[in-house]
């Protein structure tokens, strides 16, 4: 899996420096309901999960079975279907500047580069 990972949902999206802040990020309740695409930044699609862990908490001294959110990895690939995803979310931009933009001719590494710069990672 090549960073940044980018998650797509209904109507936005965000970009991870790592899966485990993505995993991080991302809610279980999301990946049951099928809200998200996620894709490396090669275009290739990850698969996502819901799995319960184990956490410590209170100092070590005692242990809680959570729900997590997982990112594995697959053979799945579109960077098309990325590429579109990028530039229909640009389109979309408040500025007009950006959102007129012509990114029909950008490969997927610019689109990444230029969304990044527009929203920043998440945390």
């Amino acid at each position: 899996m090549k960073p940044p990972i980018i998650v797509c949902d209904m109507t936005d999206i965000d970009l991870f420096k790592t899966v485990q802040d993505a995993e991080n990020y991302l809610e279980p309740i999301d990946i049951v309901k099928q809200r998200n695409e996620i894709f490396d930044s090669n275009g290739k699609i990850l698969r996502q999960r819901v799995a319960k862990r184990n956490v410590k908490c209170f100092f070590g001294l005692c242990t809680v079975n959570v729900e997590g959110v997982y990112i594995d990895d697959s053979d799945e690939s579109n960077p098309e279907k990325l590429k579109e995803l990028l530039r229909e979310y640009m389109r979309g931009d408040r500025d007009p500047t950006i959102a007129n933009a012509n990114y029909d001719n950008l490969d997927l590494a610019s689109l990444i580069e230029i969304t990044l710069k527009r929203i920043g990672y998440t945390r």
